[in-house]
């Protein structure tokens, strides 16, 4: 063969592929899925992005982080983007109301939530019961972590006023400055402010739930997953199957290789700093009761999330297994 044909056939063979990855790329199903702010229990999307799970199923998936769950959910529910991220309690709380969604998969399973106190002052705490007489530090009145506190000082018949008073302050940061001034006692954090502020030997954990502490029903709930319409998931099942194959992957992906997940989590959230997050992800991997990332939704777990709602006075009807999840996407769990 002349230099001249050899030269032409590789120009031929190099149209031919560009022709086929443009093909592919045109033949990708583009959709956008709506989060809250960008976080560790977050990072299994972040992974199915980047590491190219999305991309294997043939999606073209564009994330976009929001001000919280609920605005993601406004977001899906008015048709801007396909699918929302956040609390299996919203779904739970919108199939309620007859808004018609299905839960896909889960995302998170244990909340990284942590009831801590002062160390200085409060050393000695090593219990929820020793908390007795002290002020604790939670977000806005009704929020899951005020939530939650309220669960596990009542679970230990401690009373909210007499016993333990409950300041709602709004921003973590302000939680933490609060603490170290003495104006708090403890507060319940998540990550990063938790190992960022036992790292720095202000605050001590009294009771983590990610480790599986605090009461039963709480370690039974599934923390966030991945919902859509309904109407959603009857035109494009075979999208809604490729998203959960993804996720399922990226998931598995995470326990299989931490150190790929640090490093995809650095680029995310590159203002915690890969020192705090080599002692964070490895600590979240952990987590057995419930685990960090999970992709099944349990019978139980919506059992679970009713009984929470109900405990709380959020939940008026009951919502059934069958009514919020799409359980034809099991078999990719």
């Amino acid at each position: 063969m002349s230099s001249k044909k050899g030269f032409a056939y590789v120009l031929a063979v190099l149209g031919a592929l560009a022709v086929c990855a443009s093909v592919q790329a045109q033949d990708k199903i583009k959709l956008t899925i709506a989060h809250p702010p960008v976080a560790l229990h977050l990072l299994p999307v972040m992974v199915a992005g980047d590491e190219g799970y999305f991309a294997k199923e043939g999606l073209d998936v564009s994330n976009t982080f929001m001000a919280g769950g609920s605005a993601a959910a406004a977001a899906m529910m008015g048709g801007s983007v396909a699918a929302a991220s956040g609390a299996v309690a919203r779904a739970v709380l919108l199939q309620s109301k007859g808004i018609k969604v299905k839960l896909l998969d889960g995302i998170a399973g244990a909340r990284d939530w942590a009831i801590v106190v002062d160390t200085k002052r409060h050393g000695g705490v090593n219990s929820i019961k020793q908390l007795k007489g002290l002020k604790l530090a939670t977000p806005r009145r009704g929020s899951d972590g005020d939530q939650i506190v309220r669960a596990i000082l009542e679970e230990n018949n401690l009373s909210v006023g007499p016993d333990v008073q409950l300041i709602q302050i709004n921003g973590f940061q302000n939680q933490m400055i609060a603490l170290e001034k003495g104006d708090i006692d403890g507060a319940i954090f998540p990550e990063p402010f938790l190992t960022k502020g036992v790292q720095k030997g202000v605050i001590k954990r009294v009771l983590d739930l990610m480790q599986g502490q605090g009461p039963a029903l709480l370690r039974q709930r599934i923390w966030t997953g991945i919902m859509v319409k309904e109407e959603f998931l009857k035109k494009h099942p075979d999208t809604a199957a490729k998203i959960v194959r993804a996720m399922t992957a990226a998931t598995e992906a995470i326990y299989k290789d931490p150190k790929m997940a640090i490093a995809v989590a650095n680029k995310h959230m590159p203002t915690v700093g890969k020192e705090l997050l080599e002692k964070m992800i490895p600590n979240r991997l952990k987590a057995r009761d419930p685990k960090a990332y999970v992709t099944k939704i349990s019978p139980e777990a919506i059992e679970a999330e009713n009984k929470w709602l109900e405990k709380i006075g959020q939940l008026k009807k009951k919502v059934t297994y069958d009514d919020v999840v799409a359980t034809g996407m099991s078999k990719y769990w």
